[in-house]
Formats: structure tokens, C-alpha cells, sequence
């Protein structure tokens, strides 16, 4: 048998064709199809992530704008805020003489809103009387829970009298904020 030789082709491309034979195309292949059905979510979440990131960030930047003029208004009310923190109405009596406080008012607040305390409006007030040289805390308490005062004062009025030993008495009205006191203390001279 003999055998027989085929014409080779001289070039070398067309001897690789012959040897491999083109791939036929069979449409989407299965990585593309993969490659599709992960990047899709993905693409989604980028998206949606990257939406709440600019909303969180635009919410902080209006957060911190709004602490910047809270803080600004803080340093404008801070005076105020601590003209209104409440005290004890204490009386100090450095005189020789008995002190009567006939009348009172006292403005307090009680965390949520500023209160008035009238003895006027309570059965039961009774004028307080302090002796020479002693100081006394002044509260009062009643049946009727519009008239407890604990003591705590911001503002307050009263109407107290100096009777001295030659029988001379005089009447001092006084109001004003509880500031600015000696130890905390209204003190009578």
C-alpha cells in the first residue's frame, strides 16, 4: 500500500485551519450568564448603598450645622440659665434685733416649668420670725399640694420687719433674683 501524500498548503495559516477547525458559536455561554446573575445585585446594593451614603451624609452635615447654632445659642442663654438654677431661700439675721418676715413670694422652677409660691393664696403661713444672729431655711408645707414649697428660689419678694430694741420698727420690701448672696444667704443688717 502505498501511500499518498496531499498536497500541502505553503502557507502556514491555512495549514493551522486545516489542522483545527473553527469553534462554531453556541450563543451566551454559561460564565456570561454567572457573571450577569452576580453582578446584577451587586450593581443594585452599589447603588443603593451609595444613595443612603449621600442621604447620611447630607443628615450630618445638617446635624452638625444645627450644633454649631445650638452651641452658639447656649453661650447667649448660658446667663440666663444660671440666673434660673434654683437655690434655698435662707435668711441670715447679723443684727441685734429680731427679724419678722411678714410676706413672701418665690419664683422656682421645677425642671419643666418656672412655679410661684404665694402665702397669700395658702392657709396655714404664718409670719416667720428669726431671732438675732441665727439664719433660718424657709419652706412650707401644706395639706393642699399647690402650696408645698420645698425652699428652692430664682426670684423672690418679701416683706420682712426690723424691731429694735427701743421699739422702733421698720418695714423693708425687697425683690429681686436670688443672686449674688453671702454664703447663699438673704442677709439682714
Amino acid at each position: 500500500m502505498s501511500k499518498s501524500k496531499k498536497h500541502e498548503p505553503q502557507g502556514g495559516a491555512e495549514q493551522e485551519q486545516a489542522e483545527h477547525p473553527p469553534r462554531k458559536r453556541r450563543g451566551i455561554r454559561w460564565s456570561t450568564i454567572i457573571a450577569a446573575v452576580v453582578c446584577m445585585p451587586l450593581a443594585w446594593l452599589c447603588v443603593r448603598t451609595g444613595r443612603e451614603w449621600w442621604h447620611v451624609s447630607q443628615h450630618q452635615s445638617e446635624i452638625e450645622t444645627e450644633i454649631a447654632s445650638l452651641t452658639a445659642r447656649n453661650a447667649v442663654l448660658k446667663p440666663a440659665s444660671e440666673l434660673l438654677q434654683n437655690q434655698k431661700f435662707q435668711v441670715c439675721n447679723k443684727t441685734a434685733d429680731p427679724v419678722t418676715i411678714h410676706w413672701l413670694a418665690a419664683v422656682y422652677q421645677d425642671g419643666r416649668r418656672l412655679k410661684l409660691f404665694d402665702p397669700n393664696r395658702c392657709e396655714g403661713w404664718r409670719p416667720q420670725v428669726i431671732p438675732p444672729g441665727a439664719q433660718k431655711m424657709v419652706n412650707f408645707s401644706s395639706p393642699d399640694d399647690a402650696c408645698n414649697w420645698s425652699g428652692s428660689v430664682t426670684f423672690f419678694a418679701m416683706r420682712y420687719s426690723r424691731e429694735s430694741s427701743d421699739g422702733l420698727t421698720s418695714t423693708i420690701d425687697f425683690a429681686g433674683p436670688w443672686a449674688n448672696f453671702d454664703r447663699d444667704c438673704y442677709t439682714v443688717n
